[in-house]
């Protein structure tokens, strides 16, 4: 056997045994488990719990009524202050997280009476400017930071922790050789990933 094979041979299988510790290393930091459909799945950074609200309404007539009557009541209230936790905060969570740039898309082709108040409603919080002091972003991430990155605010981008996470979850595809379909954020800086996985380099 010449030297340059046998150099060949040991850089072949130190390479795939390089790939293989990579592989499991990915797999024991991901979570995956199943989507509604039977060859898609979910990924998520191991130890995240990412946070999905269930809603009461879909994205209709009835949820623009709902976002207009919310958008009226901030109106009457002066705050000096803003917090997570304040009624106006939390209710538009409820109403839109994880689906605000669908229904501002729906909103805006509606003819429903009440489509513009809802509309400036959401441009009212989409337009407070986000500080990036290092103790005030990640809080204002949690109150109004969400819609702001939903509706893709020019010049924002994801909390550094959930860049990480992503980072990591594109890791894991790549070695794992998985389509991503989707991505999701939650309020608490969480992401998951909807993915495709493959078999013998093809798509399944």
């Amino acid at each position: 056997m010449s030297s340059s094979l046998q150099e060949k041979d040991w850089w072949t299988l130190f390479t795939h045994m390089s790939e293989a510790k990579l592989k499991k290393r990915h797999d024991e930091a991901v979570e995956k488990y199943p989507a509604k459909i039977g060859d898609q799945f979910y990924i998520q950074v191991y130890g995240t719990d990412f946070v999905q609200l269930s809603f009461d309404d879909t994205i209709s007539d009835r949820l623009i009524v709902k976002v207009a009557n919310w958008s009226r009541s901030r109106k009457k209230v002066e705050k000096i202050g803003i917090s997570p936790s304040d009624s106006d905060v939390k209710e538009l969570k409820y109403l839109l997280l994880g689906r605000a740039s669908k229904f501002v898309d729906y909103c805006s082709k509606s003819k429903h009476p009440d489509a513009e108040e809802a509309l400036w409603g959401v441009w009212d919080v989409f337009n407070v400017k986000w500080s990036k002091k290092s103790f005030i972003a990640p809080l204002f991430y949690d109150i109004w930071g969400w819609i702001q990155l939903e509706l893709g605010k020019k010049g924002e981008c994801q909390m550094p922790r959930t860049q990480r996470y992503e980072r990591q979850l594109e890791e894991y595809c790549k070695v794992n050789k998985c389509t991503i379909i989707g991505k999701e954020y939650d309020s608490q800086i969480n992401v998951r990933y909807l993915i495709k996985e493959e078999i013998d380099g093809k798509k399944i």
